[in-house]
């Protein structure tokens, strides 16, 4: 009998990333309220250059993910495979570090002492996506010790200690030994396996597999270096990063599907799709509306300098609610693929399959977004102010992910016997508009942009809580569906 209950792990996952959000946002404030634009943008460079160098940990905890989901026991030489692996992670990022720092205003030394990040970072991955194969609900632990530690140790080593760019890069190192920590005792029964030379040379002999999916991140993330490189500054970069943390949360919306994925691949999870789905969007949809409407008042709580990039904000919500529903129309899709299960498949097997087609209509879009973005900025960086290239580079990365979610929902429902519930999600979109429309109105006329944060944030969450509340209340009385989840989540509290 399979230990992931798919909507407990929805609840469980989405109220702890919750949780994480908080403690999230309190880190960031102290980061932005602390550093100066130039410095926050170095902070938004090095993270884009960390995405790059955790790129090949696939390679190990992909393999490591769908092995321990189907019960195989081979999580101890992932975990010391993956430590190995990221002494390739640790010169890619100096490559790249050596590269960028010499053509912008970005200050070297300090992108050069952020490497110590990478080798923590691949070796938490990997426990995170061993649990996730398992217990998926257990990595939303590991999510919130980090982001709870990184408020601590932001206030030690940024706010009292005022060490700058390499006080949070210290935070977030020491955050996630702590993460780490926690994933590895929840993981620990997992860990005690045999050390198998077999699995390694496997995973290695398929490595090109879970690789290709991250030429697609490769290329998209390019957008970041490009914008540095053209403008050869790292100011826009900041107020680019600070619309991203705005919009993020977004995200945590898909926590309700995490458990699917693992379950799929144990093949019993295709009746929990079309609820999961339907739970998805009752979280996107508000926290999509709550960044928009919020998106001023926001960026004012990080700091003044980022009020102006409002609008960027509402396109970038767009773009988090599509990557939101593309990313978990992916998973679904790649779950339900069975290929690597055959006996000995052959390289055309894996061609014709959902692992290797779906990456390669990524790779497609992310070619398109790159290429149409590389003609914009060359004709904006040097002739117009950064708000108006931000905004064209949000509204780009919008438009490029509609066809890429339209094609996988449609492969999605060709794959399964998948039914949209079209009746409650409209239900949701209408109590989302019927709150948020007057609300945004409302809010700005009735804020008092305080450079104090103790008088302006306890305004914030006053509106954001009645916000958030009269859409609970509401599609409570007008959806079945929420009353289920209420009552689900009532049943859950009681055992």
């Amino acid at each position: 009998m399979s230990q992931i209950r798919a909507t407990y792990t929805g609840l469980i996952s989405i109220i702890l990333s919750l949780i994480s959000l908080i403690a999230g946002v309190a880190f960031m404030i102290i980061v932005t309220r602390t550093l100066d634009t130039v410095e926050f943008g170095t902070w938004g460079l090095i993270m884009g250059l960390s995405s790059y160098a955790i790129m090949i940990h696939p390679i190990i905890s992909y393999w490591a993910l769908r092995e321990t989901a189907r019960g195989i026991e081979s999580a101890k030489t992932a975990v010391c495979s993956s430590s190995i692996l990221s002494l390739g992670g640790i010169s890619i990022y100096l490559i790249l570090a050596y590269i960028i720092g010499s053509i912008s205003d970005a200050n070297l030394n300090v992108l050069v002492f952020a490497v110590i990040l990478i080798p923590v970072m691949f070796v938490y991955y990997v426990v995170h996506w061993i649990n996730l194969g398992w217990r998926p609900h257990l990595t939303s632990y590991g999510l919130i010790s980090i982001s709870i530690s990184q408020v601590v140790f932001g206030l030690i080593f940024v706010y009292f200690l005022d060490m700058s760019v390499q006080g949070v890069i210290l935070s977030v190192f020491v955050s996630y030994l702590v993460g780490l920590t926690t994933q590895s005792i929840f993981a620990r029964n997992k860990i005690k396996n045999k050390l198998k030379k077999e699995f390694l040379i496997n995973w290695l002999k398929l490595s090109w597999l879970p690789i290709y999916p991250s030429i697609a991140m490769l290329i998209s993330k390019i957008d970041i270096f490009l914008f540095t490189v053209i403008s050869g500054s790292v100011v826009g970069l900041a107020f680019w990063t600070a619309a991203i943390i705005i919009t993020a949360p977004i995200a945590n919306a898909g926590m309700m599907a995490r458990g699917i994925y693992p379950k799929l691949l144990r093949k019993d999870g295709g009746n929990f799709l079309q609820q999961n789905i339907t739970y998805v969007f009752y979280f996107l949809l508000p926290f999509t509306a709550l960044a928009i409407t919020f998106a001023r008042p926001a960026l004012f709580t990080l700091n003044p300098a980022f009020e102006f990039v409002s609008i960027v904000v509402i396109f970038l919500a767009m773009r988090v609610l599509l990557n939101t529903l593309c990313d978990m129309f992916q998973e679904f899709l790649i779950g339900l693929e069975d290929v690597d299960t055959r006996t000995n498949p052959n390289f055309k097997d894996f061609i014709n399959s959902k692992l290797f087609i779906i990456p390669t209509i990524r790779i497609i879009q992310s070619i398109i977004f790159i290429t149409i973005l590389v003609i914009g900025f060359y004709y904006f960086v040097s002739d117009t102010g950064y708000l108006d290239v931000l905004i064209f580079w949000a509204l780009i990365s919008v438009l490029s992910q509609i066809p890429f979610c339209a094609y996988l929902y449609i492969l999605l429902k060709r794959s399964s016997s998948l039914t949209f519930e079209k009746k409650s999600v409209i239900k949701y979109l209408l109590s989302s508009m019927i709150i948020f429309i007057p609300v945004y109105y409302f809010a700005e006329s009735f804020f008092t942009y305080s450079p104090k944060l103790v008088e302006f944030i306890p305004q914030l969450i006053i509106f954001i809580g009645l916000s958030m509340g009269a859409y609970l209340a509401i599609t409570y009385i007008i959806d079945s569906k929420t009353r289920e989840l209420f009552t689900a989540i009532f049943h859950e509290i009681k055992k």
